[in-house]
């Protein structure tokens, strides 16, 4: 459960948290429920031809998964091996508040000095592969194209939207920072959001000046408490999940009328929460203690390289208390 302090923080940028129904978060924490998530998948990289994609007609009938993978294996070259950052104008990072599920949205821009811009990156910048993602994230093969036009004007950066023709304002704009080769940083960087629809989370990156990390996550979901209330006969349903350093478990509950129960589950795999990190320009690179090896974008969100990073699509910011 997120705590008050992280409550307040949260609301100092204009979120409100659902809150949990008192005696079921009560009976949750008292189980000390965990999840365990293990991931050992090893990315494939094609520098495929366009000749060889598939058709937009089955590119889009893709989902989950499958989307994912195909898309990623297309658009990500070898490490190092794509976009080259001088033909870039700026990274800009963008903010919005996601008031349905209580978190802080961010999008990273990149914006060329053609006058093109690809919005929501979400892999390192020197892995992406322009020509293949101008043609699977562009109109003919994406629902929601990230590649379009942007222009600065009065010191504030606008994007266009390519159906409209009509230009909208980045209003939380700002400049991301990118670390420099080998940067060791020591410090804790926190996340966490919230909703009675979605749950709640929290979690962090631990980056030490010599270079290990140690990653922590902690889970709480639950069904809709408002028509529990109704009436009494819609079970409570509930899972609460923590996975850190020492390992990971799990625990569910069903609280009802009359019955109750539920079920607990746990592994010894911290070593997927810690290992090394190696910082290069808009790139993190983790080596993960039980072998996985995988590559995030990374940038400072703000000038103050203290108190926040981002590492792929998430913010992570410096709690100023324990």
């Amino acid at each position: 459960m997120i705590c008050s302090l992280d409550a307040e923080l949260l609301m100092n940028y204009g979120l409100k948290i659902g809150e949990l129904k008192p005696d079921a978060e009560k009976k949750l924490m008292a189980m000390q429920t965990h999840t365990s998530r293990s991931n050992n998948t090893k990315k494939r990289f094609h520098n495929t031809d366009p000749k060889d994609l598939v058709s937009p007609e089955e590119f889009k009938k893709m989902s989950g998964k499958k989307y994912r993978q195909y898309l990623s294996s297309h658009i990500r070259t070898q490490p190092n091996k794509g976009l080259n950052p001088s033909s870039l104008e700026a990274v800009l990072v963008n903010t919005n508040l996601n008031m349905i599920r209580g978190r802080l949205d961010s999008d990273t821009y990149l914006l060329f000095k053609d006058g093109t811009a690809y919005g929501d990156c979400k892999i390192p910048i020197q892995d992406l592969n322009v020509k293949m993602s101008k043609i699977l994230e562009g109109p003919a093969y994406s629902k929601y194209p990230k590649w379009t036009r942007w222009k600065k004007k009065g010191g504030k950066y606008y994007i266009q939207n390519l159906k409209t023709k009509q230009w909208k304002l980045l209003k939380k704009a700002q400049k991301a920072l990118p670390g420099k080769k080998g940067e060791r940083l020591n410090n804790t960087f926190w996340t966490f959001s919230g909703s009675q629809f979605f749950g709640s989370h929290q979690g962090y990156y631990k980056l030490m000046p010599n270079g290990r990390f140690e990653i922590y996550n902690f889970t709480m979901r639950q069904n809709d408490l408002r028509a529990q209330d109704m009436d009494g006969t819609i079970p409570y349903l509930g899972t609460v999940s923590e996975s850190d350093k020492t390992g990971s478990t799990a625990n569910s509950v069903a609280i009802g009328n009359n019955f109750g129960g539920g079920a607990s589950h746990k592994r010894k795999d911290g070593n997927k929460n810690t290992g090394t990190y190696y910082i290069d320009g808009y790139t993190i690179e983790l080596h993960h203690d039980n072998g996985w090896v995988h590559r995030e974008l990374f940038h400072f969100p703000s000038k103050d390289k203290k108190k926040s990073i981002q590492i792929k699509d998430t913010i992570y910011w410096v709690r100023e208390y324990d």
